[in-house]
């Protein structure tokens, strides 16, 4: 799913089917595969603008998810919940961990059952013009070249998590709107993350475990539609 509207929008939608929770999913050619027994939940909940756009998103089982973020954008993400463990793009991830995605280019991730993630994507013309009025030495428009991580502090985990739980409109802020949340405030911390001592998480070095997982969850999507 794209952003194609001028007006803010929301929205809370819960879903028994992958496939219609991965055409829903903001961004582009999603495809979450589960790779555990059960029933699989999902919920997704998000706030867009013409600009900008936030999305939470939940599955009860573990999964095998790729896709690719919204072009033109900065995309950031934050784990609520990897118990289990989970891998992105070669690195291990947890709550403490800020995803930098590659713009419009495809990532892949395996998550644990229980797994919750925010989004959060900002033009590149509004991000860029925002760093500027914060003097931040940041070129808005490499962010996105490449896939990054970094460990953020538990206060900085705190704040980003609750700027984005009201923005996406799980909590009230008192004093901001969500579109002031998402316009200004999320992406302004965001952004100034990138210029802070938030340690680099460092990609994890392939070996014969993760190639083997990979073998496995290839099978697994190759016989999805066989009956054992």
């Amino acid at each position: 799913m794209s952003i194609a509207t001028q007006q803010a929008e929301s929205r809370t939608a819960r879903f028994n089917s992958l496939y219609r929770y991965s055409e829903s999913v903001l961004g582009s050619g999603f495809d979450f595969q589960q790779l555990d027994c059960g029933r699989c939940l999902c919920q997704l909940d998000y706030y867009l603008t013409d600009t900008n756009s936030i999305q939470r998103l939940s599955m009860s089982r573990r999964t095998r998810e790729r896709g690719a973020p919204l072009d033109k954008c900065i995309t950031f993400g934050l784990v609520l919940n990897s118990k289990g463990g989970m891998s992105w793009n070669n690195y291990c991830v947890d709550e403490s961990t800020l995803l930098i995605f590659p713009a419009g280019k495809q990532f892949e991730g395996i998550s644990p059952a229980g797994f919750v993630v925010y989004t959060a994507s900002f033009d590149l013309e509004s991000a860029a013009t925002l760093a500027e009025q914060l003097e931040l030495k940041l070129v808005v428009d490499k962010i996105g070249e490449q896939v990054r991580a970094l460990r953020l502090s538990p206060e900085d985990v705190s704040r980003v998590k609750r700027l984005m739980d009201c923005a996406v409109g799980k909590y009230h802020h008192q004093d901001y709107t969500q579109h002031h949340l998402l316009s200004e405030l999320l992406p302004s911390k965001l952004l100034s993350l990138l210029v802070s001592e938030a340690t680099p998480v460092v990609p994890q070095k392939i070996t014969a475990r993760s190639r083997a997982l990979a073998r496995a969850t290839d099978y697994i999507e190759a016989h999805a539609h066989t009956t054992l």
